[in-house]
C-alpha cells in the first residue's frame, strides 16, 4: 500500500472515530505528526520512559522506541482530547497546571484511558504554552476556572450508589441474559466496520422505536478507540434507565428491530451498569446532568407502576 493511501486511510479512521470534518482530520493529523517531530522526547509516557533498575541501555532504547511508536498510533485518541480541551479550556500566559493530573481529569470528563503522553500531544497540538518538561510531566498554561469547571463536571457524573443499587436490580430481572464487564473487554477483538455499523443501526432503531432518547438534548455519538461507540446527551434518562428499557425492548418478541436474547448488559469498572453489548460491539451511554427517565417515555408494553421513582437530581 503506497503512502498516500495509508494517509488517507489514517484520515478516514480518524473521521469515523471523533466525527471530524475530512478536511479537519487532515489538519488535525498534520499537527500530530508536526508534534512528534518536534518533541523527539515525548512517548506515549510522557517525556521520555519510566526508567527501571537494572534495566539495560539496549533494553531503555527498545522501550522508548516501542512507547514513542504507540504514541504515534495513538492519534484518534490525541485528538478526542484536544477538542474537549479547545472546546472547554481558555489558554492563559502562565503554565500552572500538571500534565499527569490533567490525564486524569480527561479520563474522568471523557470516559477512557488517557496517556500522559496523549494528554501532552494535544495540549501542545492545541496551542497551550508549555512549561520545561520536568521528568515526565510538563506543565501547560490553562485557566484554573476553566479547569475547576470540568473537575466539577467530573465529580457531578460519577455513578451514586442509588445508580449501582439500581443496576443490580435491573441485572438480578435480566439475570439469563450474560453480564460483560469492560475488565472483560479485552476478550473481545476490535470490532469490524461492519459489526459497528450493524450495532449502531440496530441501537439507533431500538432507540427511536421505544422514544427512550426523546426530547433530550445536544446528543451525539462517538467511536471509541477501542472500535467501540459512545452516545452522549444532556438531560433526560439516566444510563442504567437506558439499558433497562432497551433490555426489555430487546426481550420482546414483537418489537422486531433485536432478537430476544441478542443484547447483554454492560457494567464498567466501578460496578455500574453503564452499557449494552451487540454481537461483540459496547454501545456505552453517557448522559451529562440527567433528570431521569419521564413516565410519558416508558415504552407502552411496560408497567410503569411497577418501576421505582427515577431519582431527583442534587
Amino acid at each position: 500500500m503506497t503512502r498516500e493511501r495509508v494517509d488517507k486511510r489514517a484520515v478516514r479512521d480518524l473521521q469515523e472515530a471523533t466525527g471530524v470534518a475530512y478536511a479537519d482530520a487532515v489538519r488535525l493529523k498534520a499537527a500530530f505528526e508536526k508534534v512528534l517531530e518536534e518533541q523527539p522526547r515525548l512517548t506515549y509516557f510522557g517525556f521520555g520512559i519510566f526508567q527501571q533498575r537494572g534495566q539495560t541501555l539496549q533494553e531503555r532504547q527498545q522501550e522508548f522506541a516501542q512507547r514513542r511508536t504507540r504514541l504515534a498510533a495513538a492519534l484518534p485518541n490525541v485528538v478526542k482530547v484536544y477538542l474537549w480541551l479547545r472546546r472547554n479550556v481558555q489558554p492563559i500566559k502562565t503554565p500552572a497546571q500538571g500534565s499527569y493530573g490533567l490525564k486524569h481529569l480527561a479520563e474522568n470528563v471523557l470516559g477512557d484511558y488517557v496517556s500522559n503522553g496523549e494528554l501532552i500531544a494535544a495540549a501542545i497540538m492545541a496551542g497551550y504554552p508549555m512549561s520545561t518538561p520536568h521528568g515526565p510531566n510538563a506543565n501547560f498554561a490553562m485557566s484554573k476556572r476553566d479547569i475547576d469547571r470540568q473537575r466539577a463536571r467530573a465529580r457531578e457524573e460519577r455513578p451514586s450508589q442509588r445508580d449501582v443499587y439500581q443496576g443490580r436490580a435491573i441485572l438480578d430481572e435480566f439475570s439469563h441474559l450474560p453480564l460483560i464487564s469492560d475488565r472483560d473487554g479485552d476478550r473481545w477483538p476490535c470490532p469490524t466496520v461492519g459489526q459497528h455499523r450493524a450495532a449502531l443501526g440496530a441501537i439507533e432503531l431500538a432507540l427511536r422505536d421505544s422514544w427512550i432518547l426523546d426530547g433530550v438534548q445536544q446528543r451525539d455519538r462517538w467511536r471509541t478507540i477501542d472500535g467501540h461507540i459512545d452516545l452522549d446527551w444532556v438531560g433526560g434518562p439516566y444510563a442504567w434507565e437506558v439499558v433497562r428499557e432497551l433490555l426489555y425492548f430487546a426481550e420482546n418478541p414483537n418489537t422486531g428491530t433485536i432478537e430476544p436474547g441478542e443484547l447483554s448488559p454492560g457494567i464498567n469498572a466501578l460496578g455500574e451498569l453503564n452499557a449494552v453489548w451487540l454481537d461483540g460491539v459496547r454501545v456505552r451511554f453517557r448522559p451529562f446532568r440527567p433528570t431521569g427517565l419521564a413516565r410519558s417515555r416508558i415504552a407502552m408494553w411496560r408497567h410503569a407502576e411497577q418501576d421505582e421513582p427515577s431519582p431527583t437530581p442534587a
